[in-house]
């Protein structure tokens, strides 16, 4: 009868101690099953913060290229039309075109390029050359240069004039990068030439290729 008794409380121990331990196995599993479902959990809210970061950088720099875009495109705009919608200078770059153009092919009744020459009148009183009415005929100084005209010969005709008094003398050219003089020291007027009294001299220049004469200047001698 106490081995029937004493079986049967090992048996209920044993039972115990296997539901305890299954009890705690099952616990165990539980809060180990808990763990991970919280990390992955914090995994995908870290992933999904990451992606959302992401996607608003580049939505960011999206709209910031659009608008540096639309900008430059908005400045070239406005300069296209600031620049069409300036009429006097196109008038002006069209007016230089037409003139530039006449002047290149401008002929005169011979066929030859109209030449515009220029007749100078210097003073060898002043230091800036200017006249200044008190000069004998030594005194004075001529020369002449051909705007626009690059000939490598042609001749300078000095036309003076006092009344019905004529005097004309004639010069070779020395040419430069963008037009020619006259030759200044072919230039010769003896001292009682020019007399006292009120002149003009005028430039008359002619080549092969082209012809033209100045407007007449005046000039005193005393």
């Amino acid at each position: 009868m106490k081995r029937k008794i004493r079986r049967t409380k090992n048996h209920q121990i044993l039972k115990t101690i296997v539901c305890t331990a299954s009890l705690t196995a099952l616990v165990c599993f539980g809060v180990f099953c808990v763990s991970r479902y919280l990390e992955s959990r914090e995994q995908e809210e870290q992933v999904t913060d990451e992606t959302s970061v992401e996607t608003i950088s580049v939505a960011e720099y999206q709209n910031t290229e659009n608008s540096n875009q639309s900008t430059n495109t908005d400045n070239k705009e406005v300069a296209d039309t600031i620049e069409k919608d300036d009429p006097i200078e196109e008038d002006t770059k069209a007016a230089a075109e037409v003139a530039s153009q006449q002047k290149e092919t401008a002929k005169n009744d011979s066929g030859l390029k109209v030449a515009e020459p220029v007749a100078m009148i210097f003073s060898n009183l002043s230091e800036t050359g200017t006249m200044t009415g008190n000069e004998k005929a030594s005194d004075i100084d001529f020369s002449g240069e051909v705007p626009n005209i690059l000939d490598e010969e042609g001749t300078c005709t000095f036309v003076f004039s006092n009344g019905s008094k004529t005097i004309t003398k004639e010069t070779g050219i020395v040419r430069t990068a963008t037009y020619v003089v006259c030759n200044h020291d072919e230039l010769m007027l003896a001292p009682n030439e020019l007399s006292a009294g009120e002149w003009t001299v005028q430039l008359k220049y002619k080549s092969k290729y082209a012809e033209g004469e100045s407007e007449k200047e005046k000039f005193k001698v005393n």
